[in-house]
């Protein structure tokens, strides 16, 4: 194994951190340190639960197009996943409402000697987490920057580009204009095991589970391309060099509309159709 000087940070029972992780694995990379975000169990949260009677729902069980991509790739993330297999040490640090923003997280990063983190949920991270010195946080943005900004990047790219792009940068105080690491384009997923004819687009649910699967996949990706190509044979991932982003370059996009977002679900789901 390749051990990598870097922090991944996770929110408990997130997947995205998962695909990052077993990506990793599955290429012989092995991080320092995993930092998971454990969210307090409230009395308020607790009594919610309760009233809507949450604790006799079924598990959410895995969506039919959701099995449908991932057959489409080698490596799966499966429900039985002990973060201890995939880094040197590990830490759960608790966490209220701000999350990542929590000043639980704020003062572990304060006083850890790390000095380079990927979060891998969701979220804005405020000025005070990214202003720590000596200390950077990578972020894996489902756009070509700075072309492309913003929200439902990964369906903007579809539709304005006709392919996937994801670009690994700093994050920065702006939203999506930190310094450039790796950038890379994706061909479309290819030929699904759908029924052209008698599938019928949900817009809603086939976009959350394009981004529980496919978007992962491609983060995960190209998180591990970057390494490969910048990291191997390197003594220290922390001196790579960047490229920073002109902030009047590009745009910013904001949510698809879904009638827009059902042409680049369409795209998505069915490119080798002809």
């Amino acid at each position: 194994m390749n051990e990598i000087n870097l922090t991944v940070i996770v929110i408990e029972g997130d997947n995205a951190g998962k695909y990052y992780l077993r990506y990793l694995h599955e290429s012989r990379f092995r991080v320092r340190k995993i930092i998971i975000l454990q969210k307090h169990k409230t009395l308020r949260a607790i009594l919610g639960k309760v009233k809507r009677f949450e604790f006799l729902k079924p598990k959410q069980e895995e969506q039919p197009l959701e099995k449908i991509i991932n057959n489409n790739f080698k490596i799966k993330v499966l429900d039985a996943f002990n973060y201890r297999d995939y880094a040197s040490s590990i830490e759960t640090i608790k966490v209220g409402a701000k999350v990542i923003n929590d000043d639980a997280l704020y003062r572990n990063i304060v006083s850890d000697n790390a000095s380079l983190y990927l979060f891998s949920g969701g979220g804005i991270v405020n000025a005070r987490l990214l202003s720590i010195p000596n200390k950077k946080i990578i972020h894996i943005h489902p756009g070509i920057v700075p072309d492309i900004r913003g929200a439902d990047c990964l369906f903007w790219s579809v539709l304005l580009k006709g392919k996937p792009g994801y670009s690994l940068f700093y994050m920065s105080q702006a939203i999506d204009e930190g310094s450039i690491l790796h950038q890379e384009e994706f061909e479309l997923p290819g030929k699904l095991d759908i029924d052209k004819q008698s599938y019928e687009i949900d817009v809603k649910q086939d976009s959350i589970a394009i981004l529980k699967t496919l978007d992962l996949h491609y983060r995960s990706t190209t998180l591990v391309n970057f390494l490969k190509k910048h990291y191997l044979g390197k003594p220290d991932i922390n001196i790579l060099n960047s490229i920073p982003q002109k902030p009047t370059d590009g745009r910013m996009y904001f949510f698809m509309h879904n009638t827009i977002k059902k042409i680049a679900i369409k795209r998505l789901l069915f490119s080798n159709d002809t």
